[in-house]
């Protein structure tokens, strides 16, 4: 199973703006790990990639990665 995080990044279309349910699982308890998941998932989407590492997901996942 995918984590709540990355059932958001796999599901809302591009225009959403998915850091208000982003910032609600990790106030609720959505581990780092699960973040870093997701940013994996996100790395060619400049708006979301960017987002997801200000709220700390690890910024070298996406590094070498086509963007």
């Amino acid at each position: 199973g995918h984590s709540a995080l990355a059932t958001i990044i796999w599901t809302s279309p591009p225009v959403e703006d998915i850091f208000p349910i982003v910032d609600k699982l990790l106030a609720d308890g959505a581990a780092k790990k699960e973040l870093d998941r997701a940013l994996v998932d996100a790395c060619d989407r400049s708006d979301w990639r960017e987002g997801l590492i200000a709220r700390g997901a690890n910024p070298q996942i996406c590094k070498g990665q086509k963007k």
